[in-house]
């Protein structure tokens, strides 16, 4: 009998070995991650539809996920990536769209961080608020000097989905900046 249960906990711990270094299985620099995006991105497609181009990839404080910005024709999108116990990295989700300015909420071992993600041509925005309407949360997030745009913020746990919620851009004088007049 208890060799019955060895050989079940045996054949047990190599199949979940297997399926998880399966899974964690993307080495942590841009071309692999590039390249794996580039399989995710295209999944169910019959021909290559997308082709990302990895700009940046970041580590969310000391969490073991990272976001990755990527860019395909004038767009942006974002990957949320996860590290194993191997070391290596899993894809968990992606986005991407035609916004100037992305967002999303991520939940990680160490918290929830927003993470916004796109353009700022000609460095024309300064600093971003995000008002809640509820006044649950209010942040300000100054911007890198930097044209394609990724930054995290740790916020509170209670912190929601911020798509409500107003965001404002301003320049470096402290203006508003409309985004009619944005482009221009």
């Amino acid at each position: 009998m208890k060799i019955k249960i060895l050989f079940f906990l045996l054949v047990f711990g190599i199949g979940f070995s297997f399926y998880y270094f399966n899974e964690y299985k993307i080495e942590n620099n841009k071309e692999a991650i590039q390249s794996s995006l580039k399989v995710w991105l295209n999944r169910g497609y019959s021909m290559e539809v997308y082709e990302p181009n990895i700009l940046k990839v970041v580590q969310l404080d000391d969490s073991k996920s990272y976001v990755s910005l990527f860019q395909f024709h004038e767009g942006y999108g974002y990957a949320h990536l996860v590290e194993g116990i191997n070391g290596k990295l899993k894809i968990v989700t992606s986005s991407h769209g035609g916004s100037l300015i992305n967002n999303r909420l991520i939940e990680t071992s160490k918290g929830k961080y927003i993470v916004l993600y796109g353009k700022n041509p000609n460095l024309k925005i300064n600093t971003i608020l995000i008002n809640s309407k509820n006044k649950i949360h209010d942040l300000k997030l100054n911007m890198p000097d930097d044209e394609s745009l990724l930054i995290y913020e740790k916020v509170p746990d209670h912190f929601e989905n911020p798509l409500p919620d107003e965001f404002i851009l301003l320049d470096g004088n402290d203006n508003e900046i409309e985004l009619v007049h944005y482009f221009n």
